[in-house]
C-alpha cells in the first residue's frame, strides 16, 4: 500500500471516501445571490463587500392591528372549532344511539349529548351575534 505523506506530516491526510487522492477535488460554483430561490439581497455597498439579507414580510394573521379585528378573528376561529367539535359529538352520539338500541340508558345518554351539542352550537352563534353588535356600536 502506498502512503502519500507531505514532508513533516506524521498522520495521513483525511481523504473522503470514493475519491482518488491523485486528482484534485472538484469545486462547485458559488450560488447566485439574486436567483428566485435565494433570499433577496440589498444592493447597498458596504465596506466589507457583503450584502445584507432582507427578510420576507409576514402578514398579520389577525386581519388588522385594531382590537376589534383581533377579537373578530379570535371569535371566528373559536366558533369554527366549536361547531366542528359539536358536529363530531352529534355524529358519535348518533352512532351510540343506534348501537345502544336495546339499552335505554345508553340511548338516553346519547340523546343528552345531542341536546347539549345543539345548545353549544346555538350559544356559539349567539356569541358571534353579540360580538358583531358590539363592534357595530363602536
Amino acid at each position: 500500500m502506498n502512503t502519500l505523506f507531505a514532508v513533516g506530516e506524521t498522520t495521513p491526510p483525511i481523504i473522503p471516501p470514493n475519491t482518488n487522492p491523485t486528482t484534485p477535488p472538484k469545486t462547485s460554483n458559488p450560488p447566485k445571490t439574486n436567483s428566485p430561490s435565494s433570499p433577496k439581497t440589498s444592493n447597498m455597498p458596504s465596506n466589507s463587500g457583503r450584502t445584507e439579507t432582507v427578510l420576507p414580510q409576514i402578514k398579520d394573521p389577525f386581519g388588522g392591528k385594531t382590537l376589534s379585528g383581533v377579537v373578530s378573528q379570535a371569535v371566528t376561529i373559536l366558533l369554527t372549532l366549536t361547531v366542528i367539535l359539536a358536529v363530531v359529538v352529534i355524529i358519535v352520539s348518533g352512532f351510540q344511539m343506534i348501537a345502544g338500541g336495546v339499552n335505554p340508558d345508553q340511548v338516553a345518554k346519547a340523546k343528552k349529548a345531542i341536546i347539549w351539542a345543539i345548545i353549544v352550537i346555538v350559544v356559539a352563534f349567539m356569541s358571534l351575534v353579540v360580538v358583531q353588535i358590539i363592534q357595530s356600536l363602536l
